[in-house]
């Protein structure tokens, strides 16, 4: 499995700006949200019992940020569970109840203080000021994210 893993790593990094698209971005502006998305994981699940295999919930819209979540999510060699944006909030948090995840990814901030009671974290607001959480209800440490240019 983590020959696959650095496989895809491997093959993201190679592609130009002149290659095909993933729903409108270019590879390799992909293979850089994947990895800055790989970066917020690792910081935020290193906190945790490492001998454990880290839970992380993708609550994204079907498109970019989703795919790249999951791929993030299979780098770090994190257990994902995708959920559909569009079911109620209750239906969703009944499944984020039960599974217990070690992190959310959400890409609607409204949803930060539904979730206040996890490690949650709104990645859309993540990426663009380049810090690793909007809000997070545990403390994370900073100076494990990569350097992303």
């Amino acid at each position: 499995m983590s020959d696959i893993l650095q496989q895809i790593e491997e093959r993201l990094s190679l592609f130009s700006e002149n290659d095909s698209l993933v729903d409108g971005l270019t590879y390799s502006k992909f293979s850089e949200l994947v990895f800055k998305i790989r970066d917020i994981i690792t910081c935020n699940v290193n906190q945790f019992d490492s001998s454990l295999q880290p839970k992380v919930i993708i609550y994204a819209s079907t498109g970019p940020l989703a795919y790249a979540s999951i791929l993030a999510c299979l780098c770090t060699k994190s257990c994902f569970v995708p959920l559909n944006s569009s079911n109620s909030i209750s239906y969703n948090s009944s499944i984020i109840e039960d599974l217990r995840p070690n992190l959310i990814l959400l890409d609607e901030k409204s949803l930060l203080d539904h979730f206040s009671n996890y490690n949650a974290i709104d990645i859309t607001t993540s990426l663009s000021s380049n810090l690793p959480a909007s809000r997070i209800t545990t403390t994370i440490d900073t100076d494990c994210l990569t350097d992303a240019e």
